[in-house]
């Protein structure tokens, strides 16, 4: 084996007897040639020289001290390793010069012949290591850089990466235009892929993987997302088999990537196309159908607006009957064959594309002035060769253009829409025939079905509310008795099963009970009535204009003072009498809503200017199912208004002439302003304490389980049995407040509260019920009621109920408060 040469070793030593033994201790070491300078001004002229393999240098010399000396040495020749040697044995001294870049520290004062050569010999092959890796990542790096993919070498610790130039080519970045740090490469990916990706990368850094692959989008310097698949793979682990060091390839496959996405969206718009087509040939109801075909149309082809039109053989004209994305301007567009573009693709009778719509001499300028339509695709819809309307769809403020693909769609699309529209056209015409016959015997019939239906299911609600107050009290009760987390959990789902059967109760109440139970408050009458003129708009305004006929309207509205009302039962009877004034001017004429205020009450007339009514007929008009309609007309708005107004406690008003027209006149209340109470000092003694509380219910299980809750949160609490029994404890009992149910037996909660009031009028009622629609129904009762509570009830508005009251009463008796508390 040939033997290596000497190493050529430079003492840096300004102690000369240091350097003797030095030099002493490596007269043995024949590998070793040992030269000596005494200052760091020698030492650099001797390194410039070359020639020197490893350096011993003391940190203290006369012309530099400290860790300076080992900077300046490193800095000045970072390829010759130096060994630090020092009388000092400091571990925080030896790991600072280590961090300065000696490759090793050695105590003057332990130093051994054998330990000094070892020393010497390491750090030789450690330096040389470390220049032949550089060497290699050089040639590596200039590999990377030769090649026109994206190449990348990262440094995990550091978190420092080599971006190739290709990198930067392919993103059309000029070379070293961001640092070579991951973040920034991070900030170029799009948000929606980043979190994939970084996960991808951590998954192969922690060795759950080998490799790395994963697709993912870059955004280039032109502001365009690149498609980008990404390799790369650990090339060196740490401890616990983390990774150091991971290379890897970025290639652009964009190209790839819109061939697939165009497949796959020409694959998916016909696969859409079947299955819209099963779905519009179910659809019988022909003004649904029409919405249904808009909207799916405008789905299959990516489009943000567009309308179906039908064709008026007589008028001779296409008319839009359902649309999206358009305004109310819409229902007067009448456009001929060959007019527009949608006129053109019905005269030819074959689809029509056109990207540049802006500039199209077939843009209608109507269409130009109102919309930003950039592109538009039409359709014609034929039945057997017979024309009976076009699709029409745009793009709007967008640059997607339509394609072929988008246009074969439609024109597919159409064929089954028109087959689809004259179906359902049949279907209607046999409906409405149907209807006609069996109107009336239907309308008798489903009155008495709803009210045996109300009868039945208000007492099955009572019951049921009762039932499922118990449950959801005991299971309040029962949470509040437990930390136990299984059986919290467990409490937790029976309180969601509980209150979805008490939403469930309610619809049915809500479906089976008679009108006229619904709370009155202020209301502003004038937004009432302009929302009722405008959801009847195509009453009034679009069916009219299609027969030729005109009605006009007129609001006189102005401050309007706030009444008593319901808005919603307010809106219906307006949408009822402006229905019933359409209908009394066939040939056209004027509606003309006027509001005037009183004192105490508001005045509201709708006038029209049709045919009128006689005598007879007004002596008539407020029977339920009499009407002078024949069989399209059911007789019952006219009644339904007069109901709702009789709730208000308004009055409604007829004067009529045949061929003068018909004034209504209502009157409605006004709202009274409320008065903001004296402020009383409702304090935790009188609001917010134990109160003394009194329960009354006949169903021991809900008393109980009311009582328990209340109990459980610090109330003191009496019960009874039924109203009589409640009546004796509260004569002999100290009492703050009444809990009391309304169905019971011999004396229902209206007599409790009644009973309660007389005799104490200070001590406020709380009112539970589980019969809904009874709530609001007893006009001389339910003035002695301070809360209402409807069943099943939660712990948390019992508790908001009773401070309530109990405030009430703190502001009405303050006096009788203040004596009670103390």
């Amino acid at each position: 084996m040939e033997t290596p040469p000497p190493l050529s070793v430079l003492l840096v030593e300004d102690h000369a007897a240091v350097a003797r033994l030095i030099q002493e201790l490596l007269r043995d070491q024949p590998r070793l040639h040992l030269a000596w300078v005494e200052t760091l001004a020698g030492a650099l002229a001797r390194l410039k020289e070359g020639a020197v393999d490893v350096v011993l240098l003391d940190l203290g010399l006369p012309d530099s001290q400290g860790l300076d000396t080992v900077a300046r040495v490193v800095g000045a020749h970072p390829e010759i390793p130096v060994i630090v040697l020092t009388g000092h044995d400091d571990d925080a001294l030896a790991m600072a010069a280590l961090k300065a870049g000696a490759q090793d520290y050695l105590s003057k004062a332990t130093i051994e012949p054998a330990m000094l050569a070892r020393a010497v010999q390491y750090a030789c092959e450690r330096q040389r290591a470390a220049l032949a890796l550089q060497a290699s990542e050089e040639r590596f790096r200039q590999a990377m850089d030769a090649t026109s993919d994206g190449l990348w070498d990262w440094d995990i610790p550091s978190g420092q990466v080599y971006y190739s130039p290709g990198y930067f080519r392919m993103l059309g970045y000029e070379p070293g235009v961001f640092p070579a740090r991951l973040e920034t490469w991070l900030d170029l990916m799009h948000p929606a892929d980043r979190d994939r990706v970084v996960a991808a990368n951590e998954a192969c850094v922690r060795n759950d993987v080998a490799a790395v692959r994963v697709e993912f989008r870059m955004r280039a310097r032109d502001g365009t997302w690149r498609w980008i698949l990404g390799r790369g793979k650990a090339v060196q682990r740490g401890t616990g088999g983390r990774a150091l060091k991971m290379i890897g390839t970025h290639v652009d496959i964009t190209e790839r990537k819109q061939v697939e996405e165009a497949l796959t969206a020409r694959t998916r718009q016909l696969e859409a196309v079947r299955t819209v087509t099963a779905e519009i040939t179910r659809e019988l109801d022909l003004s649904r159908l029409l919405r249904l075909l808009n909207q799916r149309a405008a789905d299959l082809v990516g489009a943000v607006s567009g309308a179906v039109y039908l064709w008026d053989e007589v008028g001779g004209f296409l008319y839009p009957q359902v649309w999206l994305g358009y305004g109310d301007w819409m229902a007067a567009v009448r456009l001929k064959l060959g007019e527009g573009i949608t006129g053109r693709a019905a005269a030819e009778r074959q689809g029509l594309l056109i990207n540049d719509y802006r500039t199209s001499p077939l843009a209608p300028p109507l269409f130009l002035e109102r919309t930003g339509i950039t592109a538009t695709i039409a359709a014609p819809l034929l039945y057997r060769d017979r024309l009976i309307g076009a699709l029409s769809l745009n793009n709007e403020g967008t640059e997607r253009a339509f394609t072929a693909e988008d246009q074969q769609t439609l024109t597919l699309f159409a064929a089954h829409a028109a087959i689809a529209i004259e179906n359902a056209r049949l279907y209607g015409q046999v409906e409405e025939a149907l209807r006609d016959l069996q109107g009336v015997q239907a309308e008798l019939i489903r009155s008495e079905q709803l009210r045996g239906l109300g009868q039945m299911a208000a007492g099955i609600a009572h019951d049921v509310n009762n039932t499922l107050a118990a449950i959801l009290g005991q299971a309040e009760l029962l949470k509040l008795r437990t930390r136990a987390p299984d059986l919290l959990e467990g409490l937790t789902l029976v309180e969601t099963a509980a209150t979805d059967g008490a939403q469930v109760v309610r619809r049915l109440q809500e479906f089976a009970r008679p009108r006229g139970a619904s709370p009155l408050a202020s209301c502003d009458l004038t937004a009432i009535v302009r929302e009722a003129v405008e959801f009847t708009r195509p009453r009034w305004q679009a069916e009219p204009q299609r027969r030729g006929v005109t009605i006009a309207t007129h609001l006189e509205l102005t401050e309007l003072p706030p009444i008593l009302g319901n808005p919603p039962e307010l809106r219906e009877a307006m949408t009822n009498l402006i229905f019933n004034a359409v209908d009394a001017m066939p040939h056209g004429g004027a509606l003309t809503v006027q509001g005037e205020a009183g004192p105490t009450e508001v005045t509201l007339r709708v006038r029209d200017t049709g045919i009128g009514m006689t005598p007879e007929l007004q002596a008539k008009i407020f029977e339920p199912f009499f009407t002078t309609k024949g069989v399209g007309g059911a007789g019952l708005g006219l009644s339904v208004v007069y109901g709702i107004l009789q709730r208000h406690g308004g009055r409604m008003e007829i004067a009529s002439a045949p061929r003068q027209g018909t004034v209504i006149t209502l009157t409605f209340q006004r709202a009274v302003p409320v008065e903001r109470a004296t402020q009383v000092d409702a304090s935790p003694a009188t609001a917010t304490a134990t109160q003394r509380l009194l329960v009354i219910d006949d169903e021991p299980l809900v008393r109980k389980t009311i009582a328990g809750l209340l109990r459980m949160v610090g109330h003191a609490v009496v019960e009874a049995e039924d109203g009589p029994a409640g009546l004796a404890l509260l004569a002999r009992a100290s009492v703050d407040l009444v809990l009391t149910d309304l169905g019971m037996p011999g004396m229902n909660g209206w007599e409790v509260a009644r009973s309660v009031k007389t005799a104490r009028p200070d001590i406020p009622v709380v009112l539970l019920t589980g019969w809904r629609e009874q709530a609001h129904g007893e006009p001389e009762g339910r003035q002695h009621v301070d809360v209402i509570l409807g069943k099943p009830v939660r712990l948390a508005e019992l508790r908001q109920a009773i401070l309530d009251a109990v405030s009430r009463r703190v502001a009405a008796h303050p006096a009788q408060s203040r004596e009670q508390a103390t």
